[in-house]
């Protein structure tokens, strides 16, 4: 199966160069289906050209995104959340990965007892949160940025 991991830290301000990290799914554009690899090579087209962050919101499908461009990484994904992206953060490190076993971790393994309410009552956790009140689930519909020079503040 294919796993975003990614860990970001102060000590590493690397910029990697505008570069596709991972992707998974599907969009429809332009009246065509691309899929895993064709959504790929779309995504890596769209961001070589630059237009990539423009065009995101405009891709109909269920996918996730990671990607660097111009010294910031970005997590894309679609309107749904179709693949969830779990995070944990301290003031050295963001871990970033679709497992949230590996994300956890890192994790105090401290239960959110609301958390653990709403899911009984209504199947899912209703905030950003998770059953671990350290260990968070990036929004739908969301583009999520990190400075490389400065990974511990997340827009």
């Amino acid at each position: 199966m294919n796993t975003l991991k990614l860990i970001l830290t102060p000590d590493k301000p690397d910029n990697p160069g505008d570069q596709l990290m991972f992707s998974r799914g599907y969009v429809i554009w332009e009246g065509k289906m691309y899929v895993d690899e064709a959504f790929h090579s779309l995504a890596e087209k769209h961001l070589s050209n630059g237009t990539i962050l423009d065009l995101i919101p405009s891709y109909n499908g269920n996918f996730i995104l990671a990607f660097c461009l111009k010294g910031t990484y970005h997590i894309a994904n679609d309107r749904w959340g179709i693949y969830p992206v779990y995070y944990w953060k301290s003031d050295r490190e963001i871990r970033l990965s679709t497992d949230w076993k590996w994300v956890a971790e890192k994790s105090t393994r401290k239960y959110r007892a609301h958390s653990l309410v709403e899911s009984l009552a209504f199947g899912h956790v209703m905030d950003q949160g998770t059953l671990l009140e350290d260990v968070f689930e990036l929004q739908a519909a969301s583009i999520n940025s990190i400075s490389a020079r400065a990974p511990m503040q997340m827009e």
